[in-house]
């Protein structure tokens, strides 16, 4: 059941959002990638927490799973006013992470349709971290992450406040 849920939440997330290929890109010299604008770039399609609020920045949500190979993890992060934040995620093998807002996981798991503006971000990363931006409603949103790996592995979870 849950592996059909997941190839319908992938495959209409695909349809809506337009599926698109990470490859990381070689590390810069400093070891963080450029944050200037604070958007993700969209050549190299990440931009560094660290960056964007000093290397010393705590994040407000820090959570580790083990997730099954082909299974997918997903974690609420609440907002009371919204706006964006930066988030990290690690994992040992290849990865996918969306972003839908509550409404849109309802609509997931009802079988019903999803609506464009329900969708936040979608990205598969073929490395072991992605470093990324999403501006979140006002409420819940869920994280979905999809270990794409052949085992399980440990995936890791930060979110920090924008600067």
């Amino acid at each position: 059941m849950w592996q059909l849920l997941a190839l319908f939440a992938g495959v209409a997330v695909c349809g809506i959002f337009g599926c698109k290929q990470y490859n990381p890109p070689p590390p810069a010299a400093s070891g963080h990638g450029s944050a200037a604008s604070g958007q993700v770039s969209a050549a190299s399609g990440q931009t560094s927490p660290s960056a964007a609020k000093g290397k010393n920045a705590a994040p407000f949500l820090d959570a580790k799973k083990q997730v099954p190979s082909r299974r997918e993890w997903n974690k609420e992060v609440g907002s009371r006013q919204g706006g964006a934040i930066s988030f990290r995620v690690t994992s040992q093998g290849p990865f996918a992470v969306t972003v839908v807002t509550d409404r849109g996981r309802k609509a997931l798991l009802g079988g019903g349709k999803m609506m464009r503006e329900d969708g936040l971000f979608s990205i598969d990363s073929k490395g072991p971290a992605f470093e990324g931006r999403v501006t979140l409603p006002p409420g819940s949103s869920w994280f979905i992450i999809e270990n794409q790996a052949n085992q399980g592995v440990e995936i890791r979870l930060e979110c920090f406040a924008a600067g």
